[in-house]
């Protein structure tokens, strides 16, 4: 629980949200991430109330899924940002650039918000 503020390069890693609590809330704060996995979600959420994820002005934020649509995964994940619960995407204009082969970078749930200008490359 509580708000997370990240910033620089993970070259083959991923960011895990997997409180112990279900009621937790979760936000994290991207201030110019760059995020490559090969094995799984560069963002996996998988347990918690709910999360929100922002990104401070002016950054580029940028989630690289570097494995193939073949490839499975040890988190059971089949998207760039994976989450189980309620995900709110915040901010006016999010720079968020989403790399995957996989259809859809960050799977649709009715509980996934986004901001009107968000940037997905």
């Amino acid at each position: 629980e509580g708000t997370y503020e990240m910033s620089g390069s993970l070259t083959d890693g991923q960011i895990i949200v997997n409180p112990s609590d279900d009621s937790a809330a979760v936000e994290l704060d991207l201030c110019g991430v760059d995020i490559a996995c090969s094995y799984g979600a560069c963002i996996g959420i998988f347990n918690g109330d709910s999360v929100d994820i922002s990104a401070k002005k002016s950054t580029i934020n940028t989630l690289t899924d570097n494995r193939t649509s073949t490839t499975s995964s040890l988190d059971g994940s089949n998207a760039t940002l994976f989450s189980m619960i309620d995900l709110d995407i915040k901010g006016k204009v999010i720079h968020l650039e989403l790399s995957t082969s996989f259809p859809h970078p960050i799977p649709k749930k009715e509980s996934t918000s986004f901001p009107l200008f968000s940037s997905f490359a």
